[in-house]
């Protein structure tokens, strides 16, 4: 896989100086070699939960080694396991969710194959970071209220830190999780909302999250 031109938005808005990046959901590293290419004067960790869609990531990061980790587990609020349920035909649609067998016959897939694998907090990263994470891409296909509960620890101590992720309320519903209630658990960290689009940002309100619309690049920060 080559890691080549830097494509926007949420490449054009990360700190690209000395940062230190934690990168979750990374299917075949894509991302985590983007970022870790770009940032090779700090640290970039990619955190994969699926045993075998982290072994193309260990390798697609093979060069970046001296500053690019990659780590297998899923991003949850506590230390233990998790169940996911392994798409056969699209690895990075991989998801605590399980989909219907007959959904998925409905799109041509096959059923998909449950899989149980370590979960952690990522506030685990803290220590090894020197206490420091300055952006966070967070895309865990509807598992994100529970990846952002264990990183508390990291968003309170890092005020410089941004965090990218995608918008899906669909999936977080299908996940079980109260939508407006992770919208509020984010709102309540101080930070500030805003889109992030191909030829710059535009400040957004929670509510625009509480309208259920999907946006596929919002950034939480303190600053805008």
């Amino acid at each position: 896989m080559a890691c080549t031109k830097p494509k926007p938005p949420i490449t054009f808005y990360a700190p690209f100086n000395r940062p230190i990046i934690v990168s979750m959901s990374v299917p075949i590293g894509y991302f985590t070699c983007l970022l870790g290419r770009l940032a090779w004067k700090g640290r970039t960790i990619g955190v994969e939960a699926d045993p075998l869609t982290y072994e193309f990531v260990r390798d697609n990061i093979n060069y970046l080694e001296s500053y690019t980790t990659a780590i297998q587990g899923a991003a949850s609020d506590t230390d233990g396991k998790l169940t996911l349920h392994r798409s056969l035909t699209r690895a990075g649609n991989t998801s605590i969710i399980r989909e219907s067998d007959e959904r998925l016959k409905g799109i041509g897939e096959e059923p998909s194959v449950p899989v149980t694998v370590d979960s952690f907090r990522v506030d685990r990263f803290l220590d090894a970071m020197d206490g420091r994470v300055d952006h966070i891409k967070l895309d865990v296909e509807g598992a994100e209220p529970l990846a952002f509960a264990g990183m508390q620890k990291i968003i309170a101590a890092n005020p410089q830190v941004k965090m990218v992720m995608e918008w899906s309320p669909g999936q977080i519903h299908a996940a079980s999780f109260d939508g407006s209630k992770f919208v509020d658990d984010m709102q309540a960290t101080g930070m500030s909302l805003s889109i992030l689009e191909q030829h710059g940002q535009r400040p957004i309100s929670w509510n625009d999250l509480r309208a259920g619309r999907f946006l596929t690049s919002i950034q939480l920060a303190r600053f805008a």
